[in-house]
């Protein structure tokens, strides 16, 4: 079979064998990993998220000279909050909920009208991929007032940002029955995906002649609701 093998101190004069490519092959038992110290190289090339995603809207239309009630609805929606989070290391990890990991992890972060990447303060989850949690949201669309010759969008949205295969390094730290534990240096790549909390937000469109073609307007303004 493919792989290389490296015999590794544990500082008590007791090697142990490691297979890379393969997985982990030691002469005593494992009872933990631990993933730490990670730092991604390249993070400063993220790429930015240039706009939020539609998570649901209504559309409100007159196209009469006065003003009119629009009807409101409420509908339910479940939307990940948080991050999704996945480390693929050089070395095959092979002992399931023992292997922990803890360090930053990209982020996105809302500063008034832009947003970012950043990383998170160090949290810890068990093995290599943590999910964002799902939260079913109640989405009311209010009833109100349309001006004459005007149509309304209602939108709750959510700012996503993906990261794919970004490099990283670490320290993976093996911990043994026996109480002995070793270190090596760790490299590999991230992938996962941030999701920040819903907004609300109309979008008005005005000198609307017909309601027929309302999917098709666009917004000429938007405000964020408080």
């Amino acid at each position: 079979m493919a792989g290389d093998t490296h015999m590794l101190d544990d500082g008590k004069n007791n090697n142990h064998r490691i297979l890379t490519g393969l997985g982990f092959i030691f002469w005593k038992p494992v009872s933990s990993v631990h993933i730490s110290n990670i730092h991604y190289p390249t993070f400063d090339s993220l790429t930015k998220v240039k706009s939020p995603t539609i998570i649901a809207e209504h559309k409100y239309c007159n196209a009469a000279s006065i003003n009119v009630t629009g009807s409101g609805e409420t509908i339910s929606k479940e939307v990940s909050v948080g991050e999704d989070s996945t480390f693929s290391s050089s070395f095959h990890l092979e002992i399931g909920e023992s292997i922990t990991v803890s360090g930053g992890v990209p982020m996105l972060e809302k500063a008034e009208a832009t947003v970012s990447w950043k990383l998170s303060a160090d949290i810890s989850f068990s093995k290599t991929t943590h999910k964002a949690d799902t939260e079913k949201h109640e989405l009311v669309f209010p009833q109100t007032t349309i001006p004459p010759q005007t149509s309304l969008t209602y939108h709750f949205s959510q700012w996503k940002g993906e990261v794919n295969n970004l490099p990283y390094t670490a320290t993976i730290d093996v911990n043994f029955n026996d109480g002995t534990k070793w270190s090596l240096d760790d490299t590999g790549t991230y992938s996962g995906a941030s999701y920040l909390s819903m907004d609300e937000w109309w979008s008005p469109n005005q000198h609307v002649t017909s309601c027929g073609d309302v999917v098709n307007v666009t917004a000429s303004s938007a405000q964020v609701l408080v």
